[in-house]
């Protein structure tokens, strides 16, 4: 048997707009806070010389921070480096040592801090100090 749902009355359909409403505003401002803290971040590492990566080991996707592109020297229009490709970033031994800590992270849940040299696209070398974990 079908029953029909009585219409709703003028106030229900005025609570639900006025909900409505609410949570989209709800939204709007959180998507604003969202944003002004994104800003602040960016410009926190761009100050501190700061880049930050992550890895989504499942997708292999690497995902890099505005200021980790400038401290390579690399267009961030570009594609983000892969893991594989992380290789051409850094010194050979110091490349060795970053695989090695990433490993026992993923296994273990190790934290790591590696001073690395960073082969940057004008053939500098910068020393920079890495800290990371699973």
């Amino acid at each position: 048997m079908i029953h029909m749902s009585e219409k709703p009355t003028y106030e229900e359909l005025l609570k639900r707009v006025l909900e409505f409403e609410k949570a989209k505003l709800e939204n709007k401002r959180n998507s604003e806070a969202l944003h002004r803290s994104q800003v602040m971040l960016a410009r926190t590492e761009r100050i501190a010389h700061i880049g930050s990566w992550e890895w989504d080991i499942s997708t292999d996707k690497v995902t890099w921070s505005e200021e980790l592109f400038r401290i390579f020297q690399l267009d961030p229009d570009e594609k983000v480096p892969s893991w594989a490709e992380h290789s051409a970033l850094y010194h050979p031994e110091d490349m060795e040592s970053l695989r090695h800590a990433v490993e026992a992270s993923v296994a273990d849940g190790t934290p790591y801090e590696l001073e690395l040299r960073a082969l940057r696209k004008d053939g500098e070398i910068r020393v920079c100090q890495a800290c990371g974990f699973a």
